[in-house]
């Protein structure tokens, strides 16, 4: 090969290389980002699979935990946890949903289910809990005498600053409803801010339609 030959060659590699660099460019300018979930317990974030069904708009059904509930309208399944076959964990989150629409503030709604001895009452726990976070008081003392489901229920109101989105400190309200099932005790928590009425009727609503019988469950998809 003369060296002229080298020199074309060079010179054609090196164009074929800046041409395909800005291809690429291109592709992945153009290419919208992917949003990878986050893995929470024993499964992906919005994966459905067998025992666990929801269409973000109708109803939430977990078959193994024996839950089944309409989450607020247009809020995200932001996250979700089943247990291991392998390994029992005595308190664990079962999911959380988030409102994420621009024209409303941040509200969320999470249930927990726990193992608690039986000669507890949802009172009794909740009188134990400590709010959500630091900084935060108790608003409201704890409601005894309710029923969520047809079971014994009890709710205690927490509040305080807050800014978990970076939009400046708001205050907020969380309003954790503790409900007795044989052996467990399901915990559902709704914080929104506390200017927001809309956010704590979502919440209330989706406690209201709570069924904790797996034979009373609607017909899923």
């Amino acid at each position: 090969m003369t060296p002229r030959t080298s020199r074309r060659v060079l010179i054609g590699t090196a164009a074929a290389a800046a041409a395909l660099a800005v291809g690429l460019g291109a592709l992945f300018a153009f290419t919208p980002k992917t949003k990878w979930p986050e893995p929470v317990e024993g499964r992906p974030l919005l994966e459905t699979h067998g025992d666990i069904t929801t269409d973000h708009h109708d109803l939430f059904t977990d078959r193994q935990v024996g839950l089944q509930f309409s989450p607020p309208a247009n809020w995200v399944m932001q996250a979700r946890s089943t247990e291991s076959p392998h390994t029992h964990r005595p308190d664990r989150m079962v999911v959380k949903f988030k409102r994420l629409n621009p024209e409303y503030d941040l509200a969320w709604f999470k249930v927990n289910v726990a193992d608690v001895p039986e000669d507890q009452s949802p009172a009794d726990v909740l009188k134990k809990r400590k709010p959500p976070e630091e900084g935060w008081v108790v608003r409201k003392e704890v409601e005894d005498g309710l029923t969520v489901a047809g079971r014994p229920a009890a709710r205690v109101t927490f509040g305080g600053p807050f800014d978990p989105d970076t939009k400046g400190v708001r205050d907020f309200t969380c309003e954790v409803v503790a409900v007795r099932r044989g052996p467990q005790v399901f915990y559902f928590s709704g914080t929104y801010t506390t200017a927001d009425p809309k956010g704590q009727k979502r919440i209330r609503t989706a406690v209201d339609t709570v069924v904790l019988d797996v034979e009373r469950f609607a017909a899923t998809p």
